[in-house]
């Protein structure tokens, strides 16, 4: 091609860019209903097929389909990386990888789990979800220390907050550091697993006719129970009485006692032979123990024999205590046994030192 002829191609790609930015600059300024409509199908389109993937993703997990789910979001992936922060595809990347490295941790694929969770990590190492997540396979996987340093780096952005605190102490427990363990529920104090005040308590009432009666409250506790609840609507024959403990709180309560304050005054004693069903604890002899889930409570039923008679107010009685698991329990029973009692007071206090003490009898 001789260089008249390159120029002529040149000047008439000049020509052609200059008549289409003229054009979109008169589409612009005329006719800005025209360009937002076009923005927003495009944003639209854009959004549209990764929020479908990935509720596509969370259907076939939910049916059980969890491999069918994994290659749904691995062929989204390349695409959502491309999303950086305050883009708008950013909230469904997080979703995305998040949901994929807890659907191959399901599948037993713990090390590419954790690739997901690390580049999660890389990408916002202040979410504190994720870090919890990535504590979890690295703690799956047999890197306890790296686990609880991932915690510790949470803790130091979200403050120990009990999802972190019961991860760091179960961290410790499989390192077993009983003496940072210790130190570190201490520390706490209050705001960890030895405050007891985690959350509301709900009593349900089931009358002999009519509908349950819901009473909630966020009570503050001293190692014991003493909550006095009022039937609503004035007295009313009770079937049923269910105490339900903060969701998920790793509490121990003993010797529950139920009383029904009847109408005219008398009282009826209830206990755990009265028990119709436990959810999230289990009992040895008249302790129950929170074990694991988020929706722990006791189920007792009124004796036939009084069952009919109007109740007033129901109040629950119980000792209660922080509950930690087995290995946790003797890791810290060995640690406050070798650990200097009085110099533990003077850093912590007599009343925390002693509530530890008794949560490990």
């Amino acid at each position: 091609m001789s260089p008249r002829r390159i120029l002529d191609v040149v000047r008439a790609l000049f020509l052609v860019a200059s008549a289409a930015c003229a054009g979109t600059a008169y589409i612009w300024s005329q006719h800005p209903s025209l360009v937002e409509r076009l923005d927003t199908h495009l944003v639209e389109r854009y959004l549209h097929d990764a929020q479908h993937d990935l509720q596509l993703a969370k259907d076939l997990a939910s049916a059980g389909s969890r491999a069918a789910a994994i290659a749904t979001l691995e062929a989204r992936v390349p695409e959502l990386r491309l999303a950086q922060r305050g883009d708008r595809l950013e909230a469904s990347r997080i979703e995305a990888l998040g949901l994929l490295a807890d659907l191959l941790a399901e599948e037993g694929r713990d090390e590419l789990a954790l690739a997901y969770a690390d580049e999660l990590f890389a990408h916002d190492d202040r979410d504190l979800l994720n870090a919890l997540r990535r504590a979890r396979l690295l703690g799956l996987l047999g890197r306890h220390q790296e686990a609880l340093g991932a915690l510790e780096g949470a803790a130091q952005v979200g403050g120990a907050s009990p999802p972190i605190a019961r991860a760091c102490l179960d961290a410790l427990a499989r390192t077993g550091d009983g003496d940072r363990a210790l130190q570190f529920i201490l520390e706490l104090g209050k705001r960890g697993p030895l405050g007891l005040a985690s959350g509301s308590w709900d009593a349900f009432f089931f009358p002999s006719e009519g509908p349950q009666q819901r009473i909630r409250e966020a009570l503050e506790l001293d190692l014991s129970l003493s909550w006095s609840v009022a039937v609503e609507g004035g007295p009313t024959p009770l079937s049923k009485v269910r105490l339900d403990l903060p969701a998920g709180a790793p509490l121990v309560l003993d010797e529950l006692s139920v009383k029904l304050v009847h109408g005219d005054g008398s009282e009826t004693l209830m206990g755990l032979e009265q028990l119709l069903r436990l959810r999230d604890l289990t009992r040895t002899d008249e302790r129950l123990r929170f074990s694991e889930g988020s929706d722990p409570f006791v189920l007792l039923e009124v004796p036939e024999a009084v069952r009919g008679r109007p109740v007033a107010e129901v109040r629950f009685l119980a000792q209660v205590k922080p509950g930690f698991n087995e290995p946790l329990r003797g890791l810290l029973r060995e640690a406050t046994g070798n650990a200097d009692r009085a110099a533990l007071i003077a850093e912590f206090g007599e009343p925390m030192v002693t509530r530890l003490e008794t949560s490990l009898r």
